[in-house]
C-alpha cells in the first residue's frame, strides 16, 4: 500500500496451508499482506476468510499468479512494486501436491522446480527494488510436503 508506516510482506500460496496460517500471523503482528494465490478467485476467497476472522480488510491485498506460468510471475512482480514501493518481507510458501510423474511446464522446467525454485527466485529479483526501500527486508522459504520425482531416462522401461 502506497504510503503505510506498517510493514509489508508478500506471501506465496497464501490460500490454504502453510502460506495460509503465515498471513494470518503477519496480519495479527500488524503487517501489510500482499496475499498470493495461483488464481484470483482464490486469492480473493482467502482473502475474504481472513477478514471474516477479524483481519482488518485495508491490510489484505489479494493478487494471482500461476507459477507454472513465468510470464505471469514477470507481471505479478510489475503489479506489486507499482502498488508496494516498499515491501520488507518475502514468505515464498507456494508449493504443489507432488505426483509420481514428470511434468514439464511451457517454459521448459519441471513443474515442481519451477513452481519451488524458479518462480520465487524471478519474484524476488523482479522485486529486488521494492525490497531496497525497506529498512531490514527479509526472504523467507518455507515449503512443506515437497517431494523429488526422480526423472525417467529415455527408452527405459
Amino acid at each position: 500500500m502506497i504510503g503505510s508506516s506498517r510493514p509489508t510482506a508478500l506471501v506465496t500460496g497464501g490460500s490454504n496451508g502453510a502460506g495460509y496460517d503465515v498471513a494470518r500471523a503477519l496480519l495479527a503482528d500488524g503487517y501489510v499482506v500482499v496475499l498470493h494465490a495461483r488464481t484470483a478467485e482464490q486469492s480473493w476467497d482467502a482473502a475474504q476468510r481472513l477478514v471474516d476472522s477479524g483481519a482488518d480488510p485495508t491490510r489484505v491485498h489479494p493478487v494471482a499468479a500461476d507459477f507454472a506460468h513465468l510470464d505471469e510471475i514477470v507481471l505479478l512482480t510489475r503489479q506489486i512494486a507499482a502498488e508496494h514501493p516498499v515491501l520488507d518481507l518475502i514468505v515464498n510458501a507456494a508449493t504443489i501436491v507432488g505426483t509420481d510423474r514428470c511434468v514439464i511446464t511451457e517454459n521448459g522446467s519441471e513443474l515442481a522446480v519451477q513452481v519451488h525454485r524458479l518462480a520465487p527466485i524471478l519474484l524476488t529479483r523482479g522485486l529486488v527494488e521494492p525490497m531496497s526501500r525497506a529498512s531490514a527486508p527479509r526472504v523467507l522459504w518455507h515449503h512443506d510436503g515437497i517431494s523429488v520425482v526422480p526423472a525417467q531416462r529415455r527408452g527405459a522401461d
